[in-house]
């Protein structure tokens, strides 16, 4: 056979992690796969490209099967593909740091939650009826226990602030062409972040980790495409960014719930840019793909 027939019948998989099928065939366990599945570090930076997706696949793929792995859930927190589902804070008005960092804290409450309902087989009955009850209360319950279903659910909950005033801007283009722009202005939210949706999230986070104890289990919650989130709208993407770092800080006072993030070196240093508190804890814990 020519070389030539030989290279041109060669598949190197796909260019895109998200639509390989058969990425399972030959990806290589490589440095970074082993100290993630050890849960020695949980923060993947790389640029764009250098397999951060083919890596969480591969995780969420092979994770009951490996013996490191034998007691920890993989829960996703994103959809692998069309439209990011963070885009959705796009569309509520911008919130203070500390409101996002609520914001997440709910959203990993209830997407943990709710998957662990669905866990009937091997999560303890004792602790599916305190879930249930808190979810109820919290107004939390979904009947899609997805990740878009429960990130739309609370994108619904978002505190409406009212607005103070509404203008258009009239004007004539370079092509000589009227337009008209809208602007809103928003009054500032009355809402604090300590009672965000008025679900008391600190409760429901030490719940789930004491029923995850009980049923012997630990849960890994994966998130993906952080740098199509919020693309070009950085009065969003820096504030709501920090917040997911300062939510990862916080998860680490609880054993058996984790933060797995996977991100894109250039906006990770874009959203410590200016200094991050604690930022030392959050390096020890990060591994680059090179």
């Amino acid at each position: 056979m020519l070389t030539s027939q030989i290279l041109s019948d060669l598949s190197l998989g796909q260019s895109i992690a998200e639509t390989d099928e058969r990425l399972d065939r030959y990806f290589v366990n490589t440095h970074t796969f082993h100290v993630l599945i050890r849960g020695e570090r949980d923060i993947i930076a790389g640029d764009k490209g250098t397999g951060k997706t083919a890596l969480y696949r591969i995780l969420a793929k092979r994770s009951k099967a490996l013996e490191e792995l034998r007691t920890t859930r993989v829960v996703t927190a994103f959809n692998l593909t069309g439209n990011p589902i963070f885009q959705e804070l796009l569309h509520v008005p911008e919130q203070t740091e500390g409101q996002y960092i609520a914001f997440w804290k709910t959203y990993f409450l209830s997407l943990v939650g709710n998957w662990m309902l669905d866990q009937r087989d091997i999560v303890r009955q004792s602790s599916l009826q305190r879930i249930e009850t808190f979810l109820h209360r919290s107004n939390l319950k979904t009947v899609d226990t997805s990740p878009q279903g429960i990130f739309s659910k609370l994108i619904g909950l978002f505190p409406k602030r009212p607005v103070r005033s509404i203008e258009m801007d009239m004007g004539v283009n370079e092509t000589g062409m009227p337009h008209a722009t809208p602007r809103i202005e928003f009054s500032e939210s009355s809402v604090q972040p300590a009672s965000f949706f008025g679900v008391d999230y600190f409760s429901g986070l030490k719940m789930l980790d004491a029923s995850l104890k009980e049923s012997n289990l630990s849960v890994w919650i994966a998130l993906d495409r952080l740098d199509e989130a919020f693309q070009g709208f950085p009065r969003v993407e820096v504030p709501a960014l920090r917040a997911l770092l300062r939510c990862y800080l916080d998860l680490r006072e609880i054993s058996n719930l984790a933060l797995k993030l996977f991100i894109r070196k250039d906006l990770f240093r874009k959203v410590i840019e200016g200094g991050f508190v604690n930022l030392t804890h959050v390096n020890a814990r990060k591994v680059e793909i090179v």
